[in-house]
């Protein structure tokens, strides 16, 4: 039950759940044509190589999300890491671009029950990562872009 302060104060909202947002639109969003789904994981995982070796995967590590302003307390911004996975480069490139595209049009998306994304303060692009960092494989490519996402947690 609601305290009576919370129906005329916006501001007193739960913290948003960055990591079940961009989740969310990960797994709503259409990649390429004619391709399967990419792998999509929180972190990287055991399996990842082996993913990678035989299709996409999109491993996103996200930030924890911080108030930046006042008078509007139920608006977050919180970084997020994308980090790209595949064997075949010219895939590799091709879904990182497509991911982009998709990141770009989150704002103008429809909410869900985590909240809403309303703008993308910072959208760098992809770049290639060197390899010994991310994986035990010499022959995955890899790409990674960080990005700061704005949100509304949900009422």
């Amino acid at each position: 039950m609601k305290l009576p302060i919370e129906q005329v104060d916006l501001s007193i909202r739960d913290q948003l759940d960055a990591d079940s947002l961009i989740s969310f639109y990960l797994n709503r969003d259409t990649y390429l044509e004619g391709r399967p789904k990419p792998s999509i994981q929180p972190e990287i995982g055991l399996d990842t190589d082996a993913l990678a070796m035989n299709g996409v995967v999109i491993v996103y590590d996200v930030g924890e999300p911080y108030q930046f302003t006042s008078p509007k307390a139920w608006l977050w911004r919180f970084p997020v890491t994308f980090t790209v996975l595949s064997i075949d480069a010219d895939l590799l490139f091709r879904t990182c671009a497509r991911l982009n595209r998709n990141i770009a049009m989150w704002r103008w998306l429809d909410g869900c029950e985590y909240g809403k994304i309303g703008g993308i303060p910072t959208n760098n692009g992809f770049r290639h990562d060197p390899l010994g960092e991310i994986t035990n494989s010499k022959v995955i490519n890899v790409m990674h872009a960080d990005k700061v996402i704005q949100a509304a947690s949900p009422r």
